[in-house]
């Protein structure tokens, strides 16, 4: 599944309106792209998926998880930016 880490933050952003469409699905391109996703965020390292968890399933705010890890918001960018790079190697 080739898609890129823009489309993939997309979805990760609507997530909880992508994953209850897709329950009514059998089969689609939306049905696969949301699987495909799931499956590189499993393969991700416990760390790295409770980032992507509490930003995009928990809708975490940035600063919530700066405050609750003492990194700062910069850093929580960044360690997004590498965790949607892995992501995207893992789907390609």
């Amino acid at each position: 599944m080739n898609l890129t880490a823009s489309e993939i933050k997309r979805m990760l952003k609507s997530w909880h309106f992508y994953k209850a469409s897709t329950l009514s699905l059998e089969v689609g391109e939306l049905k696969r792209k949301v699987d495909a996703i799931e499956k590189a965020i499993n393969a991700l390292d416990d760390c790295d998926a409770a980032f992507i968890q509490m930003r995009y399933f928990k809708r975490y705010e940035v600063e919530t998880i700066a405050n609750e890890l003492h990194i700062t918001r910069q850093a929580v960018y960044k360690r997004l930016n590498k965790i949607l790079d892995r992501i995207v190697y893992c789907l390609h």
